[in-house]
């Protein structure tokens, strides 16, 4: 889980900002499907 929240904050400021990056909360929601995005979302 670590390495995928460290490559989404490397995407974040390659793509939005240094700021963003480092200010963005990740939670980790388990196995998101097609079918679950939408609840874990609200």
């Amino acid at each position: 889980t670590q390495e995928v929240h460290l490559k989404l904050r490397g995407w974040l400021k390659a793509n939005v900002s240094e700021e963003v990056a480092n200010s963005t909360r990740i939670i980790y929601g388990g196995s998101v499907t097609g079918g679950t995005c939408k609840e874990l979302a609200s």
